[in-house]
């Protein structure tokens, strides 16, 4: 691996996990709030899935607080099912998933499927999250989002406003 700044070292990352995890592409994120937080706002102007319906999202009402808060805060109305779930529960009528508990080989099944790299979780390094994805536009969009919106691989001090 020729490394010639520190996104090579994250790319390199990403592309390990997802070939894990069964995915074509993942996108790095800080943590799994912040990476579901991402997915939501990528389809909350998505007028052909929402057809000027609620934005209604369904989770099970026991999840970490920081799922819900996510969910509000991305502009969606929250609603909550009693649903016993293990490692993974869609996040209802998107196809997002929040895995935040589970890392194993092929796990991922399709759509947006979040993690989280917390120190007691299956990768703990400390703090971290990924999205998994085979929508190549959703990661080039996911790229840029997760980096305050600035060119992606160009340093602050370089970036052109």
């Amino acid at each position: 691996m020729n490394i010639t700044d520190p996104w090579d070292i994250v790319e390199e990352f990403e592309s390990k996990v997802a070939n894990y995890a069964g995915s074509k592409y993942a996108v790095s994120t800080d943590n799994c709030t912040n990476a579901l937080f991402l997915c939501l706002k990528y389809f909350e102007d998505d007028d052909l899935f929402w057809n000027n319906n609620p934005k209604n999202i369904t989770i099970p009402k026991n999840t970490y607080i920081s799922v819900p808060q996510a969910i509000v805060h991305a502009g969606y109305i929250l609603k909550f099912e009693d649903l016993e779930w293990s490692g993974i529960y869609q996040l209802k009528p998107l196809n997002i998933w929040d895995g935040s508990v589970r890392f194993k080989q092929d796990m991922y099944k399709g759509g947006y499927h979040c993690l989280s790299f917390h120190h007691r979780k299956p990768i703990g390094i400390g703090k971290g999250g990924m999205i998994l994805t085979d929508d190549i536009e959703f990661r080039n969009w996911a790229r840029v989002a997760r980096y305050e919106g600035r060119t992606y691989r160009v340093k602050y001090e370089d970036d052109v406003p």
